[in-house]
Formats: structure tokens, sequence, C-alpha cells
């Protein structure tokens, strides 16, 4: 399967119409996906991204049931195997859980961490401190604005490395 690679666009913003968007903090890819169809548009823009870009590691912040197809999953897997990107997953829904161990099965380096895990899923990203931070503060963010989409929404740390060992 071959991936066309196009022009490198601007980080996405998130809308109604497009549950899924991301950003490139130093060399972690970090993507935001809440429930809604992702076009396939959408989705080959994301991969091309981390095709062309070959992040060290990607971020997947996810909140509610991801929607994306067998396709869709497909392309993912043989995007982060080819990039030999380590992935971790931040979800609390059984069926994300379970497609992000679907493609750890079929060879992505990838965890899956509960967001009450957030500083555990964190460290597995051998990253500077001040992109550590950077990617809490993020990750936080968008947990505290859309956190009832996971119900029951836990309570996370407010101060910056409280729960680090």
């Amino acid at each position: 399967m071959c991936l066309e690679i196009r022009a490198l666009q601007p980080p996405r913003q998130p809308t109604v119409h497009e549950p899924h968007h991301w950003m490139l903090i130093d060399d972690v890819l970090v993507s935001f996906t809440i429930p809604g169809s992702v076009t396939d548009e959408l989705w080959d823009a994301y991969i091309a991204e981390i095709l062309a870009r070959r992040p060290r590691y990607c971020l997947a912040l996810c909140l509610g049931a991801v929607q994306i197809d067998g396709a869709q999953r497909r392309r993912s897997t043989h995007a982060l195997v080819r990039t030999r990107a380590t992935v971790v997953v931040l979800t609390d829904n059984r069926t994300t859980r379970g497609l992000a161990m679907a493609v750890a099965w079929f060879g992505a380096k990838l965890d899956a961490f509960s967001w009450r895990d957030l500083e555990h899923a964190l460290a597995r990203l051998e990253v500077a401190e001040a992109t550590h931070e950077r990617l809490r503060r993020e990750a936080l963010a968008f947990y505290a604005t859309l956190r009832h989409i996971d119900d029951p929404p836990y309570p996370l740390p407010s101060r910056a490395g409280a729960d680090r060992p």
C-alpha cells in the first residue's frame, strides 16, 4: 500500500465537523479525537503528516469512542509500523482501547492508558522537561474541556509534576 504524501498543512483546529485534529510539539505528534465520523480526507492528511514528519512519538488523546473504519485503521497501522513511532494512547473508552490494542497487535509500538494514568503515560515519552510540561498542559486542557464525553470524569492533577516520580 502506498500513500501519497502531500505538502504539509498547518495544524488543524478542532471544529464541530472534524472530530480529529493534531499538532506537532517538538518530536511528538499529538492528536485529539472525540466521537464523530472521521472522513477519509482528514484521516489521510493525518497519516500523510505521520509519514512526512516521521515523529519519534505519537500521543493520541481520545475522549469517547473513536470512529474510524477498518481501512483507516489499516492505513494508520501501516504508517506507524513504517515510521517506527512509539504511540501512547490516553482513553477511558473500551471501544477505543480495543482499536488501539488491535493496532499494537499488528506490530505498532503502542501502549494504551486510562486518563487517570496521565503522568505514567507521559513518562513513556522520553522528551525534554519543557516538552513534557507542554504535552501535559495540552492533555489537561483537552480533558478539562471535553471530559463530559467519557463518564465518569476523573479528577486529574492540576499542579505540574505533582504525581511524577
